[in-house]
């Protein structure tokens, strides 16, 4: 038995009579125990669920497939990844020692140890944290297997790498500067962030949830999509949904932390539960653009696999008005999907040659030197990025710091990611930025035509960032700081989105 997730096609409703449902036709097929519906038929409002779960062999899913095919999408569940750049620790064996510049010893670090194969591919091997000492014990025989060691710290400090059977790792502090700005906001071109930037924009963030965190209070969590189901409560143990939504939306409190993009947009966080099926990051992209009206959605998730079920989940989204954006992938290779649609606008990651400490793991994350698909004496693709003609721009998206829900507090913590997961949301709240000073983004109406004017400021803010069209697109969306008013979507366009 497997689980199929069916939905009408776009094509076919138009002919199907007012009271057709495909529950009840559905339930009309069950006859044996080859074919049953899953789940509640109604969502949480009580309308009936544009998605049906079943389980069928091979016989059920023939039957489903010669009464439905012509009307329904019937999918197997594909599995959607965070898109994380080259993140990856033993039991006794290699002591690692874990220290900062002052010798203290860290914590509570993931440690991840890379081997090589007879074949010379590197691999992980094991994965763990350090004890309250600071060491960890790495099952790892004999030590000259060991390649190189990524250290992750919990808060404060950047991730570091070593190579060889390193039995000490030093990890550098963050430093936080006065004005609370990254190089990924300079590059974006800010000189300054207000509390109120990005005020009349609505960000939708589909994600593993936002965790609890003092820079986040502001942060609307909408609820749980898993397995078709919906939860109001949040699942608020993700560090990655937790950091995406800090470079969208954080206001640093205290000594530490860096600004969030756009701070005063309203941030709406759609947390998808378990394996991210498309099923349920369609459902919340739904929720998010029919029932609170978002303008933007960032999905920083990826899949080799094209869904037809979430393609009109992002077509009826465009409809609406909304655009969403989506990282590339972190898999040196094509571009996945969603952000391979051509409605979606697919971000590649850069990095800075200059923007993150030498010695760190973010620094080794792009090329040393200037090469032929890249001119420019700043920037570079990250290793990791996918890219291709599907690039519609490039967002910085190595080595940037945002907040972290452990230590599971109310404080939280900062660290340090890598991916066109990090990059994807830097654009989308620069793009919010840019909306929020047009006079003319308020009053548009919510369908099509609002959709492809938040495409032509996106175009209008693109400045190339001497990369290949194929690594950057259009380039890297940047703020005038001595304009009040960025591009509003009219004039004379350098080329489409898509």
């Amino acid at each position: 038995m497997k689980i199929l997730a069916l939905a009408v096609r776009r094509a076919a409703r138009e002919s199907l009579s007012p009271d057709w449902n495909l529950a009840d036709r559905v339930a009309s097929l069950t006859t044996a125990d080859d074919l049953a519906l899953l789940g509640e038929v109604n969502d949480e409002d009580g309308e009936p669920k544009p998605i049906l779960l079943v389980k069928a062999d091979p016989d059920g899913e023939q039957r489903l497939k010669e009464a439905l095919d012509d009307i329904v999408w019937i999918e197997e569940g594909i599995p959607h990844h965070p898109q994380i750049g080259g993140r990856g620790g033993f039991n006794a064996g290699f002591q690692i020692d874990v220290v900062n510049t002052n010798g203290d010893r860290l914590r509570d670090c993931r440690v991840t140890v890379f081997t090589e194969s007879d074949e010379g591919k590197l691999s992980p091997e094991v994965n763990g944290r350090t004890d309250w000492n600071g060491s960890y014990e790495a099952a790892v025989h004999p030590a000259d297997r060991i390649k190189q060691i990524i250290v992750n710290p919990i808060d404060g400090h950047w991730s570091a790498v070593a190579f060889g059977a390193a039995s000490r790792v030093v990890c550098l502090p963050i430093e936080y500067p006065a004005d609370r700005l990254g190089w990924w906001h300079r590059s974006l071109g800010f000189e300054a962030i207000s509390a109120d930037q990005g005020a009349g924009v609505k960000i939708g963030v589909i994600d593993q949830g936002c965790g609890q965190h003092a820079a986040l209070q502001h942060v609307q969590r909408i609820g749980t999509f898993g397995q078709n189901a919906y939860d109001p409560e949040d699942s608020d143990d993700s560090n990655h949904g937790t950091h995406v939504c800090g470079i969208v939306s954080a206001i640093p409190k205290g000594d530490v932390g860096f600004w969030g993009i756009a701070p005063g947009a309203e941030l709406y966080v759609a947390a998808i539960s378990g394996t991210h099926y498309q099923w349920d990051i369609a459902n919340a992209l739904r929720t998010l653009v029919r029932k609170h009206g978002v303008d933007l959605v960032n999905i920083s998730l990826g899949a080799r696999t094209r869904s037809n079920i979430l393609v009109e989940a992002i077509l009826d989204a465009q409809e609406r008005g909304c655009l969403c954006l989506a990282a590339a992938g972190n898999e040196s290779g094509p571009v996945l999907w969603p952000a391979n649609f051509e409605s979606v606008v697919a971000v590649s990651a850069v990095g800075s040659r200059w923007g993150v400490p030498a010695g760190t793991f973010a620094a080794g994350r792009i090329p040393d030197a200037i090469d032929a698909e890249s001119q420019s004496a700043e920037f570079a693709l990250a290793h990791f990025s996918c890219k291709g003609p599907e690039i519609n721009c490039c967002g910085p998206g190595v080595g940037i710091v945002s907040t972290r829900s452990e230590p599971f507090d109310e404080e939280g913590g900062w660290w340090d990611m890598s991916g066109t997961s990090m990059a994807s949301p830097a654009v989308c709240a620069t793009l919010a930025v840019g909306l929020s000073r047009s006079e003319e983004f308020a009053d548009l109406p919510r369908d099509a035509s609002r959709n492809s004017f938040i495409r032509k400021v996106l175009e209008e803010m693109c400045e190339s960032v001497g990369l290949v069209p194929h690594h950057q697109g259009l380039g890297m969306p940047r703020v005038d700081s001595s304009d009040a008013r960025p591009p509003d979507g009219a004039g004379d366009h350098r080329g489409e989105v898509r």
